[in-house]
């Protein structure tokens, strides 16, 4: 009976509370006494995480609009985070890109990198715009207490911020002294240094990414806030489906007349179309996208419910 018990772990707390003790029975009557098969346990875990899910209204139709909202948002959130941290990377890696292609050349790569700054700085004021509309409510959760709740998530990624901003002025004040190849390789403690400090500044994103979920979860949801949340997430997918879309345009544009440039090697010599930190960074950006459009699919389906915006 305890391995059986095990299987509950995969239940949400309030469904093991209500539909506990009905599933253990049910599995020990099957079972007829024996440890419960390899297919039924698969079968009860896929169950529990879908109760899972469901109580985070991630699927199913049986949470109120709102609820599938704010699920589809957290999931957008998310995915606007991974792709925060590939376009770090691509702006990193495309550093003077324009030196090693020609001017006739230029015109595909320069679109498609103005498409991904204007539609970065879009994506972060949609952001910023429902973190204003959601001002009220969260004063309102202040004067209720529930500060202490989110707390340490908050202090967390403000602490790694300060931390991030010091390093960052710290390492361009180090790049400063250095010579390009140094910058790019040639001195190992700076590379070891440069390394270190991007991956805090993924830390820092994961950081503020948790604080806003856990913020958002002790946040009363007015119906226009709801609006402003559906709105900004929908802003958010289209940036992050088409930022994706244009790294990989860019990708595809630059190898095509200028390879050269993915590998920095120079200029005019061949070169390999492929480029590992590239190809990283499309990759993470990529599964933004395709996670960002799972996300909308939540507000799709609270649309077609309607939500009160009055």
């Amino acid at each position: 009976m305890n391995g059986d018990r095990g299987i509950l772990r995969w239940y949400p707390a309030r469904w093991r509370e209500r539909y506990g003790s009905e599933l253990l029975a049910m599995v020990e009557d099957v079972s007829e006494g024996h440890a419960p098969s390899r297919s039924l346990r698969r079968s009860l875990q896929l169950a529990g995480l879908k109760e899972r899910l469901r109580e985070h209204a991630l699927v199913g139709r049986d949470r109120p609009p709102a609820d599938r909202v704010r699920a589809g948002a957290r999931v957008i959130l998310v995915a606007w985070a991974a792709l925060v941290v590939a376009g770090c990377g691509f702006a990193k890696f495309t550093e003077h890109w324009q030196v090693g292609v020609s001017v006739r050349d230029r015109f595909v790569p320069d679109l498609m990198y103005g498409i991904v700054v204007v539609l970065a700085v879009l994506g972060a004021l949609a952001v910023l715009g429902v973190v204003a509309t959601a001002l009220p409510s969260l004063r309102g959760a202040l004067a209720a207490g529930r500060w202490r709740l989110a707390r340490r998530p908050v202090l967390a990624a403000c602490g790694l911020t300060v931390v991030a901003v010091a390093s960052t002025a710290g390492l361009a004040a180090w790049a400063h002294h250095l010579t390009n190849a140094q910058r790019n390789g040639a001195s190992l403690v700076y590379s070891g240094a440069f390394i270190s400090w991007a991956l805090l500044v993924v830390a820092m994103v994961v950081a503020w990414t948790i604080a806003a979920v856990a913020v958002e979860r002790h946040v009363d949801m007015s119906p226009r806030l709801v609006r402003a949340v559906g709105i900004g997430a929908s802003v958010l997918v289209v940036c992050t489906v088409a930022i994706a879309g244009a790294i990989l345009v860019w990708w595809i544009a630059v190898a095509r007349t200028a390879p050269w440039v993915l590998g920095s090697n120079q200029l005019g010599t061949p070169a390999s179309p492929w480029a590992w930190p590239l190809a990283g960074e499309a990759a993470v950006a990529v599964v933004a996208a395709v996670i960002a459009l799972l996300g909308a699919t939540r507000l799709v389906s609270a649309a077609r419910s309607g939500i009160r915006t009055r």
